[in-house]
C-alpha cells in the first residue's frame, strides 16, 4: 500500500541513470543540469515525467537526494574542480 500522494506520484515516473560528470552535471533529454557535488562519479538514477520536465528528481542508492536544477553557467564554472591545479602550483 502507498503511504501518500508524493509516493503515488513517484511510482509512475520514467527512469533513467547517468554517471555526474566532474563538474557536477548530468544531461537528460538534450538538458543540462545540476546535482549534488558530493555525487561526482557516480551512476545515479534519475527520474521524471517526460511531459513535464520542472520536476527531475535525483536518487542514488535508492534513496532520493535532491531535484535536480538547471544548469547556472556562470555558477558551474566558478566551482572548485577535484585535481585541478591552480596556476602557478608546480
Amino acid at each position: 500500500m502507498v503511504k501518500d500522494a508524493i509516493s503515488i506520484e513517484h511510482l509512475f515516473l520514467q527512469k533513467a541513470f547517468r554517471t555526474v560528470t566532474q563538474d557536477g552535471c548530468i544531461s537528460l533529454l538534450g538538458r543540462r543540469l545540476e546535482v549534488d557535488i558530493l555525487l561526482v562519479g557516480k551512476k545515479i538514477e534519475v527520474r521524471f515525467d517526460p511531459f513535464s520536465l520542472d520536476k527531475i528528481l535525483i536518487y542514488s542508492e535508492g534513496k532520493f537526494i535532491h531535484q535536480a536544477l538547471p544548469l547556472d553557467l556562470k555558477l558551474n564554472a566558478s566551482l572548485p574542480r577535484r585535481g585541478r591545479e591552480k596556476k602557478g602550483d608546480n
